[in-house]
């Protein structure tokens, strides 16, 4: 993972310690959904692949 810098808004003191650090939490969470839906994602992928009895090797070998 990234690591993120601090906003030039802050840096520049326009905004305070804790809306900094509370927008700084609230991306992390948004990024966290993010990871987790693209997981669900391909879990909900893999369950169709194997419902119609396609082969999950064959789309992992695909995607490299």
């Amino acid at each position: 993972m990234r690591r993120l810098k601090p906003s030039n808004s802050f840096e520049a003191g326009l905004v305070n310690t804790t809306t900094y650090l509370s927008e700084l939490s609230s991306l992390s969470q948004s990024r966290a959904k993010v990871q987790s839906s693209r997981n669900a994602l391909q879990i909900s992928k893999a369950n169709v692949a194997y419902t119609y009895g396609i082969d999950l090797m064959t789309l992992i070998e695909e995607k490299k």
